[in-house]
């Protein structure tokens, strides 16, 4: 991954969101049949959101605008990415792109309900979130290397992925 970091994030969070969607999919919610554009959401998602963009904030933004690894700059680090990304950016981004494949279109509707579905789901979505990823940001933020930090976010992403998707991913439900 230090010779290549981007194309390990990508592939690494592409193939986790993937392999985690089906996992729960048969096995949490027993279901027969594969759901396909289910799986898309999370696979893409995965691979954009979480591999590229990612990437960019924790291997490129994080160092410049948090430098360091002090506890005040873990601290930074770790407020940002609970607050602004996972919030700001990650959720409503998640329901959008959830609502776009599953409907099969992208249009001013697609923002909407998945906005709607965002602001229903905020509160509930965040405690579970910081739950899960506060610890594992602390450790990312102050002992990981550079190069790595979006790898060992996919790992743990694994199970977090798992979460979500049992709870959010399908869209009739929630």
């Amino acid at each position: 991954t230090a010779a290549r970091p981007l194309a390990a994030a990508v592939l690494i969070t592409g193939t986790k969101t993937c392999v985690a969607d089906i996992i729960v999919q048969k096995a949490w919610e027993k279901r027969a049949e594969i759901d396909w554009r289910r799986n898309a959401v999370f696979t893409l998602f995965g691979l954009g959101y979480l591999g590229a963009f990612q990437y960019f904030l924790y291997f490129k933004c994080f160092p410049r605008w948090f430098p360091g690894k002090s506890l005040m700059s873990t601290a930074k680090c770790v407020a940002f990415d609970q607050t602004v990304n996972t919030g700001i950016w990650y959720y409503p981004l998640f329901y959008v792109v959830q609502d776009a494949v599953m409907n099969g279109k992208f249009d001013g509707d697609t923002i909407t309900e998945g906005s709607e579905r965002y602001m229903r789901n905020i509160t509930t979505d965040m405690v579970n979130c910081w739950k899960v990823w506060i610890p594992f940001q602390f450790i990312n933020f102050s002992i990981v290397p550079l190069h790595w930090r979006a790898p060992y976010a996919a790992c743990i992403s694994f199970a977090w992925t798992c979460i979500l998707s049992a709870l959010r991913g399908d869209i009739t439900k929630n």
